[in-house]
């Protein structure tokens, strides 16, 4: 039996107690079974590796274990999650009330995520994962979409995963236009953050209609690409090639 690609996974943390989320009215974070620290991730992620014949493997912060982590997967997925990155990790003062921070999460990401573009493995961002791989790369964010982008989308649906809120125009030319098959894509949303500066070597290749940067990828790598949209809960056709692109890329590692 052929050995599948094996995928890396990264984990949101919820630390230990409650806090409140800024921008989610009623919802407290870190509530579950116990009061301690625990990891998080959501089922429709590893499930879409599986389905794109990957392995999926969940990666704890374990600090000590990065490099080896490195080691023993072929390609990395860096999904959303609550968390914001902190402005200070590009250059910036914080702007906005509106932000949710937690040093636990940014610090084994960043660490990780640096780690990865220095293998040359394949890498997808989701949501905050493509606002992580285009600060690691040397670019911005803006920190809270509505003081910059006057709109009448809503791009922080975060109940309304399963549902469409925009289309997306991706970039003629780009590994995202020939990997989805289309031009235009209709997509969910639930960030308040987005791609302002792109990072070294990297290109936007999808946008909303009002503007916001949707997507970046590599033009120095294989295969390092980040869609701001959720992939995973809208499984198949171009969202699914995503993920397919993401195994394929990794086998060929």
């Amino acid at each position: 039996m052929a050995r599948k690609p094996v995928i890396g996974l990264n984990v949101d943390y919820y630390p230990g107690g409650q806090s409140d989320h800024p921008l989610l009215q009623n919802v407290r974070v870190g509530i579950g079974h116990t009061p301690y620290a625990h990891h998080v991730i959501n089922l429709k992620y590893h499930l879409a590796v599986e389905a794109a014949g990957g392995v999926p493997v969940l990666l704890p912060h374990a600090f000590d274990s990065i490099e080896q982590y490195v080691e023993l997967v072929d390609g990395f997925l860096f999904v959303g999650g609550l968390m914001d990155i902190p402005p200070e990790a590009y250059g910036e003062d914080i702007q906005t009330d509106t932000l949710y921070l937690d040093s636990q999460r940014t610090n084994f990401d960043m660490s990780l995520g640096r780690k990865a573009l220095e293998s040359g493995k394949p890498m997808l961002g989701i949501c905050s994962g493509v606002q992580l791989i285009n600060v690691l790369t040397g670019g911005t964010l803006y920190q809270h979409i509505p003081n910059h982008f006057p709109s009448n989308i809503n791009h922080f649906c975060f109940y309304e995963r399963e549902e469409y809120v925009h289309d997306v125009h991706i970039t003629e030319g780009t590994k995202l236009r020939s990997i989805s098959g289309v031009d235009r894509l209709a997509v969910n949303s639930a960030h308040h953050m987005a791609v302002k500066n792109v990072g070294e070597g990297m290109v936007i290749n999808a946008t909303a209609p009002d503007g916001v940067p949707e997507g970046i990828e590599s033009t120095q790598h294989d295969f390092v690409m980040g869609v701001q949209w959720h992939p995973e809960f809208l499984t198949g056709g171009p969202h699914g090639n995503l993920f397919n692109a993401l195994v394929r890329a990794a086998k060929r590692a």
